[in-house]
């Protein structure tokens, strides 16, 4: 049973599929952080100095932040 398992995990794109969530979650990471410490900052810089975390558009019930990782729901 466990042979053929182990057969059907070699064979399917299973771990084709566990190297692309890992490589995923770590370019998430990068992306994010490079967001958080570079652009955003920058934006900052140029639309005149403005805090961009405090800010935040709400779209029906629902408020969308700029600058904030987190949400604001």
């Amino acid at each position: 049973m466990v042979k053929k398992i182990k057969l059907f995990l070699m064979r399917s794109n299973i771990i084709d599929l566990a190297t692309g969530v890992v490589i995923g979650t770590a370019f998430q990471k990068i992306i994010s952080a490079m967001i958080d410490k570079i652009f955003m900052p920058l934006v900052g810089v140029l639309v005149g100095g403005v805090n961009l975390k405090d800010r935040y558009a709400e779209v029906l019930t629902v408020k969308i932040g700029w600058g904030s990782p987190t949400s604001h729901v």
